[in-house]
């Protein structure tokens, strides 16, 4: 009796660690331009933003580059449709003197990312996250229902890295 209810917990911790196992999401590769990356609940398919290089800078008519890696797929790189890149996913981009972007997510136009040379000699994305200076790494939309045209969201985890000492930050944001 006793090995048989070892047995069964054995499987009950293998089905927990499969499930758990599951819902990790990935991380995308990162390139030369790699920003950040978006993600949400529906599936692990992500958005990626990668600086638009053009001379060795960011392209003035298109600073940034937004794609899907369509993990819950093949696994493929796929450009945003174009409901996508107006109405959800794309960047919107203002130049500034200095050879700078503020930019903005099209469907949440209050959170500003400044796109700027970082000390590693690339370009990284700068936001404030829990009222401090950050490099965002990160955006995960927890959606709760609605429709793929209109999502119900209950909050936005932005994370990245403090500026002054690069440890991790997160912020949970109730839209």
């Amino acid at each position: 009796m006793r090995k048989i209810l070892s047995i069964v917990g054995l499987l009950q911790l293998w089905t927990i660690a499969a499930i758990a196992q599951d819902s990790i999401y990935p991380v995308p590769p990162k390139s030369a331009g790699h920003l950040f990356y978006l993600q949400h609940t529906r599936n692990k398919n992500t958005v990626v933003y990668e600086v638009n290089f053009k001379g060795g800078k960011p392209d003035p008519q298109k600073p940034v580059h937004v794609f899907w890696i369509r993990y819950s797929e093949k696994g493929q790189v796929q450009e945003l449709s174009e409901v996508q890149r107006s109405l959800a996913y794309g960047i919107q981009s203002e130049p500034k003197p200095d050879g700078t972007y503020i930019l903005n997510l099209v469907s949440y136009k209050k959170f500003k990312i400044h796109l700027r040379p970082s000390s590693n000699g690339g370009f990284s994305a700068f936001t404030t996250i829990n009222q401090q200076p950050a490099i965002l790494t990160r955006i995960f939309i927890n959606i709760v229902g609605g429709t793929q045209m209109s999502p119900k969201i209950e909050d936005v985890q932005i994370s990245g890295l403090d500026v002054q000492n690069g440890k991790p930050v997160s912020e949970k944001v109730k839209i």
